[in-house]
């Protein structure tokens, strides 16, 4: 964990929540994130 306890991912998972509240479809947002599920996005 590094110093004031953000962790490594934690960017890329609020990057990932605000792009979903934009209103950017789920299936784009996994294409964005390499993921090959939508249920792991």
């Amino acid at each position: 964990m590094a110093p004031g306890g953000l962790r490594f991912h934690d960017p890329r998972h609020s990057y990932a929540t605000e792009l979903v509240i934009s209103g950017v479809p789920v299936n784009d947002v996994q294409a964005v994130m390499g993921h090959e599920k939508s249920s792991t996005t």
